[in-house]
Protein backbone atom coordinates (compact mmCIF):
# COMPACT_ATOMS: atom_id res chain seq x y z
CA UNK A 1 0.00 0.00 0.00
CA UNK A 2 2.96 2.31 0.86
CA UNK A 3 2.99 5.54 2.67
CA UNK A 4 0.69 8.44 2.74
CA UNK A 5 2.16 11.95 3.55
CA UNK A 6 -0.35 15.06 4.51
CA UNK A 7 -0.34 17.50 2.16
CA UNK A 8 0.54 19.81 4.88
CA UNK A 9 3.98 17.43 5.41
CA UNK A 10 2.90 17.35 8.91
CA UNK A 11 1.39 13.65 9.39
CA UNK A 12 3.27 10.36 7.35
CA UNK A 13 1.71 6.95 7.96
CA UNK A 14 2.08 3.42 6.45
CA UNK A 15 0.67 0.60 6.79
CA UNK A 16 1.98 -2.57 8.39
CA UNK A 17 -0.67 -5.59 7.45
CA UNK A 18 1.64 -8.25 8.24
CA UNK A 19 1.84 -6.99 12.10
CA UNK A 20 1.29 -9.74 14.63
CA UNK A 21 0.57 -7.33 17.52
CA UNK A 22 -3.16 -8.31 18.33
CA UNK A 23 -2.80 -12.04 16.27
CA UNK A 24 -1.09 -13.20 13.29
CA UNK A 25 -1.60 -10.94 10.74
CA UNK A 26 -3.64 -8.94 12.63
CA UNK A 27 -2.26 -5.76 10.89
CA UNK A 28 -1.21 -2.22 12.14
CA UNK A 29 -0.65 1.73 10.71
CA UNK A 30 2.39 3.47 12.08
CA UNK A 31 2.28 7.34 12.24
CA UNK A 32 5.04 9.88 12.54
CA UNK A 33 3.11 13.31 13.60
CA UNK A 34 5.22 16.69 13.86
CA UNK A 35 4.51 20.14 14.56
CA UNK A 36 5.88 22.06 11.90
CA UNK A 37 7.94 21.82 8.67
CA UNK A 38 10.98 22.90 10.58
CA UNK A 39 11.04 19.63 12.67
CA UNK A 40 11.98 15.60 11.93
CA UNK A 41 9.42 13.50 11.94
CA UNK A 42 10.33 11.77 15.38
CA UNK A 43 11.64 8.20 15.70
CA UNK A 44 9.17 6.36 16.90
CA UNK A 45 6.08 6.65 15.47
CA UNK A 46 2.57 5.83 16.94
CA UNK A 47 0.99 2.31 16.59
CA UNK A 48 -2.78 2.23 15.53
CA UNK A 49 -3.86 -1.12 15.75
CA UNK A 50 -7.60 -2.68 16.77
CA UNK A 51 -8.97 -5.10 18.78
CA UNK A 52 -7.34 -8.43 18.29
CA UNK A 53 -8.03 -10.15 15.22
CA UNK A 54 -6.33 -12.61 13.75
CA UNK A 55 -5.78 -12.44 9.46
CA UNK A 56 -7.09 -8.84 9.42
CA UNK A 57 -4.63 -7.41 7.41
CA UNK A 58 -5.32 -3.78 8.75
CA UNK A 59 -3.33 -1.43 5.90
CA UNK A 60 -3.28 -4.19 3.30
CA UNK A 61 -4.10 -1.71 0.89
CA UNK A 62 -2.38 1.16 2.17
CA UNK A 63 -3.77 4.00 4.70
CA UNK A 64 -4.81 7.84 3.27
CA UNK A 65 -5.01 11.28 5.26
CA UNK A 66 -6.42 14.17 4.71
CA UNK A 67 -4.70 17.15 3.54
CA UNK A 68 -4.43 18.74 6.69
CA UNK A 69 -3.89 15.24 8.25
CA UNK A 70 -6.51 15.23 10.36
CA UNK A 71 -8.39 12.35 9.03
CA UNK A 72 -6.62 9.04 8.71
CA UNK A 73 -8.32 5.82 6.94
CA UNK A 74 -6.97 2.76 6.54
CA UNK A 75 -9.41 -0.83 5.28
CA UNK A 76 -9.64 -4.22 7.09
CA UNK A 77 -10.26 -5.98 4.14
CA UNK A 78 -10.79 -9.75 5.96
CA UNK A 79 -12.64 -8.52 8.64
CA UNK A 80 -15.15 -11.42 9.12
CA UNK A 81 -14.35 -11.97 5.57
CA UNK A 82 -17.28 -8.57 4.77
CA UNK A 83 -14.45 -6.04 5.43
CA UNK A 84 -14.26 -2.89 7.01
CA UNK A 85 -12.60 1.51 7.28
CA UNK A 86 -11.63 2.26 10.49
CA UNK A 87 -11.53 5.92 10.07
CA UNK A 88 -9.20 8.15 12.68
CA UNK A 89 -10.59 11.52 12.85
CA UNK A 90 -8.92 14.35 14.92
CA UNK A 91 -10.31 17.61 16.11
CA UNK A 92 -7.20 19.55 16.09
CA UNK A 93 -3.68 18.67 14.43
CA UNK A 94 -1.95 18.96 17.92
CA UNK A 95 -4.46 15.85 19.19
CA UNK A 96 -2.13 12.47 18.49
CA UNK A 97 -3.79 9.93 16.50
CA UNK A 98 -3.21 7.43 19.19
CA UNK A 99 -5.43 9.44 21.61
CA UNK A 100 -8.15 9.05 18.77
CA UNK A 101 -10.61 6.20 18.44
CA UNK A 102 -11.21 4.71 15.33
CA UNK A 103 -15.17 4.60 13.76
CA UNK A 104 -15.49 1.38 11.94
CA UNK A 105 -16.75 1.83 8.42
CA UNK A 106 -19.17 -1.43 6.59
CA UNK A 107 -21.29 -2.09 3.66
CA UNK A 108 -24.80 -1.94 5.57
CA UNK A 109 -25.87 -4.41 2.58
CA UNK A 110 -22.86 -6.04 2.40
CA UNK A 111 -22.03 -9.98 1.98
CA UNK A 112 -19.66 -12.33 3.00
CA UNK A 113 -16.16 -12.28 0.71
CA UNK A 114 -17.11 -9.03 -0.36
CA UNK A 115 -13.82 -8.03 1.03
CA UNK A 116 -14.25 -3.97 1.02
CA UNK A 117 -11.15 -1.81 2.03
CA UNK A 118 -8.78 -4.07 0.22
CA UNK A 119 -7.57 -2.02 -2.43
CA UNK A 120 -7.34 0.94 0.54
CA UNK A 121 -9.39 3.48 0.97
CA UNK A 122 -9.01 7.14 -0.45
CA UNK A 123 -10.24 10.42 1.60
CA UNK A 124 -10.77 13.75 -0.44
CA UNK A 125 -8.41 16.64 0.43
CA UNK A 126 -11.29 18.34 2.71
CA UNK A 127 -12.25 15.51 4.50
CA UNK A 128 -15.46 15.22 3.26
CA UNK A 129 -15.54 12.36 0.29
CA UNK A 130 -14.44 9.01 1.46
CA UNK A 131 -14.48 5.70 -1.08
CA UNK A 132 -13.29 2.26 -1.27
CA UNK A 133 -13.78 -0.82 -3.17
CA UNK A 134 -15.40 -4.04 -2.36
CA UNK A 135 -13.66 -5.96 -5.63
CA UNK A 136 -15.69 -9.41 -4.75
CA UNK A 137 -18.97 -8.04 -4.23
CA UNK A 138 -21.44 -9.99 -6.25
CA UNK A 139 -24.53 -7.77 -7.25
CA UNK A 140 -23.92 -8.00 -10.39
CA UNK A 141 -22.68 -11.54 -10.29
CA UNK A 142 -19.89 -13.27 -8.25
CA UNK A 143 -16.90 -11.37 -7.60
CA UNK A 144 -18.23 -8.66 -10.06
CA UNK A 145 -17.04 -5.69 -7.57
CA UNK A 146 -18.54 -2.00 -6.39
CA UNK A 147 -16.95 0.81 -4.93
CA UNK A 148 -18.57 2.84 -1.83
CA UNK A 149 -18.80 6.34 -1.23
CA UNK A 150 -19.33 8.18 2.43
CA UNK A 151 -20.54 11.63 1.81
CA UNK A 152 -20.65 14.08 4.36
CA UNK A 153 -21.56 17.59 4.02
CA UNK A 154 -19.39 18.65 6.98
CA UNK A 155 -16.47 17.35 9.08
CA UNK A 156 -18.90 18.06 11.76
CA UNK A 157 -20.70 14.99 10.80
CA UNK A 158 -19.10 11.68 11.50
CA UNK A 159 -18.98 9.36 8.39
CA UNK A 160 -20.30 6.81 10.68
CA UNK A 161 -23.64 8.92 10.02
CA UNK A 162 -23.28 8.45 6.68
CA UNK A 163 -24.77 5.96 4.66
CA UNK A 164 -22.43 4.81 1.73
CA UNK A 165 -24.00 4.86 -2.26
CA UNK A 166 -23.13 2.26 -3.76
CA UNK A 167 -21.57 2.36 -7.31
CA UNK A 168 -21.58 -0.80 -9.67
CA UNK A 169 -20.70 -0.99 -13.09
CA UNK A 170 -24.28 -1.21 -14.81
CA UNK A 171 -22.89 -4.02 -17.48
CA UNK A 172 -20.60 -5.95 -14.78
CA UNK A 173 -20.27 -9.25 -14.75
CA UNK A 174 -18.98 -12.27 -12.80
CA UNK A 175 -15.25 -12.04 -11.80
CA UNK A 176 -14.75 -8.35 -13.47
CA UNK A 177 -13.42 -7.44 -9.87
CA UNK A 178 -14.92 -3.51 -10.26
CA UNK A 179 -12.11 -1.95 -7.28
CA UNK A 180 -9.03 -4.39 -6.89
CA UNK A 181 -7.02 -1.96 -6.90
CA UNK A 182 -8.67 0.52 -4.80
CA UNK A 183 -11.03 3.33 -5.18
CA UNK A 184 -9.68 7.13 -5.18
CA UNK A 185 -11.57 10.39 -5.18
CA UNK A 186 -10.11 14.07 -6.03
CA UNK A 187 -9.22 16.45 -4.25
CA UNK A 188 -12.21 18.30 -3.43
CA UNK A 189 -14.25 15.47 -3.76
CA UNK A 190 -15.75 16.01 -7.16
Amino acid sequence: GGASVSANGLVLASSSYADDDRGYDSGSVLVWQRSSLNVSYPSAPHKLTQEEVTDDELGLGGASLSADGTILVAGSSFRNLYGSLLVWERSFSNVSFADVTPVKLVDPQGASDDSLGYGGASVSANGLVLASSSYRDGDQGTNSGSVLVWERLSTNVSFADVTPVKLVDPQGASSDSLGYGGASVSANGL
